[in-house]
């Protein structure tokens, strides 16, 4: 047994433990610890009552992180998960209920569960069983090796020759919300589109973004009429049946001359090398289109049509309730503040973002909206900066 596996143990048996985090690594590790040491119960940040029942086939009770506060103030919470900024906002969570005692799974603590699992639970009979299933598991990362390398390969080419591109200027991401036709193009600025929006009259892309296909987006067949670097996003990370639904035809891509790119799992932590990585999703082809924009290396970066809300498209087609994308942009502020501390990002005509980055308003878009003080104006000489 490791030492971090007997210091577990013994903070468990001391104060009583409670489990927060119910995601991959609590389904395997809330069973193991109620078997080796015993558990109070179960939580995570989305039960909010007394009584939610049990977990899985422990019998644990599962309740709400301030119901287990008031019965058991003094126990230790257990992060049963991995990820450390998911650590980071359960625990969070927990004190602000009030408790006190902490203790993270590493990844190094689950691998020896693992191994004190695995090694406990085979009898001898089932080991030709194991040593078949091993060169399964080897060949499994084998892919992944594979797939790494196919990310590199794939992203030095497509990305490579941007890097800094466009160092101390100002860029413009141009999303298809209904606020981009307040808007009117500063010529000279570089401007990156995303899906229909390069057939808004009027405006001009330099770089444009796609990654969901859709029988019902017919705006791909007509791709080929326009001269702009176009890049085409690979669901790689996703499920294969995802992957599969949503994936841009290779004939499209190869008409368009387009340069691929691979999307990470969605809400995982975003990567500072394109190149060897692959780019951000938080739900929407803007973040990788933002992810991109980085890499260039400019001084500011204006989000125009990024609204973030249930009012559909710029020309009038309806769409889903796209607030939920407010917390990926809230990540990605995050991200920028650590890694890019010289680039502002400025949202224009903001509706879903409004107060997250810095807001202007443009002359047309106020005048539409009289109930909205006249604050920062948009000056087209403030694009040319």
């Amino acid at each position: 047994m490791t030492a971090e596996l007997q210091a577990l143990f013994s903070a468990c048996s001391t104060a009583g433990a409670i489990a927060c985090g119910t995601g991959k690594v609590g389904r395997f590790v809330i069973p193991y610890l109620a078997q080796k040491v015993g558990l109070l119960g179960v939580t995570n940040s989305r039960i909010a009552g007394d009584d939610a029942g049990t977990f899985l086939n422990t019998g644990l009770p599962l309740r709400s992180v301030g119901t287990w506060h008031a019965r058991q103030p003094d126990a230790v919470i257990v992060i049963t998960t991995t990820n450390h900024r998911f650590q980071d906002e359960l625990i969070g969570l927990c004190k602000e209920h009030g408790f006190q005692k902490f203790f993270r799974i590493t990844e190094d603590l689950e691998n020896a569960m693992l191994t004190d699992r695995f090694s406990a639970c085979l009898p001898p009979e089932k080991l030709a069983f194991a040593e078949r299933l091993l060169p399964r598991i080897e060949a499994y990362c084998q892919e992944w090796m594979c797939y790494a390398n196919e990310i590199r390969d794939t992203h030095q080419k497509s990305f490579a020759e941007f890097r800094g591109r466009h160092r101390g200027q100002s860029i413009v991401i141009v999303g298809a919300g209904p606020s981009v036709n307040a808007y009117s193009q500063i010529v000279g600025i570089p401007h990156i589109g995303v899906n229909s929006v390069f057939l808004k009259d009027g405006l001009t892309l330099d770089y444009y973004f796609a990654q969901d296909y859709s029988e019902r987006s017919p705006w791909y067949q007509q791709l080929k009429d326009y001269p702009f670097e176009k890049f085409f996003g690979i669901l790689g990370c996703h499920s294969r049946e995802i992957s599969d639904m949503y994936r841009i035809p290779e004939s499209i891509i190869e008409e368009n001359q387009g340069r691929r790119y691979f999307l990470q799992e969605p809400w995982e932590s975003v990567h500072f090398d394109i190149e060897h990585h692959a780019l951000m999703d938080y739900g929407s082809v803007a973040f990788a289109a933002f992810h991109f924009a980085l890499y260039t290396m400019p001084r500011r970066i204006f989000l125009v049509g990024c609204d973030c809300s249930n009012a559909g498209h710029y020309d009038g087609v309806s769409g889903g309730d796209l607030q939920y994308m407010v917390n990926g942009w809230q990540k990605v502020k995050s991200f920028v503040t650590r890694y890019y501390p010289g680039v502002e990002v400025v949202s224009v005509n903001p509706v879903g973002l409004k107060g997250l980055f810095r807001d202007v308003y443009t002359e047309p878009y106020l005048d539409a909206h009289p109930e909205i003080n006249r604050p920062a104006v948009l000056r087209p000489e403030e694009l040319q900066e």
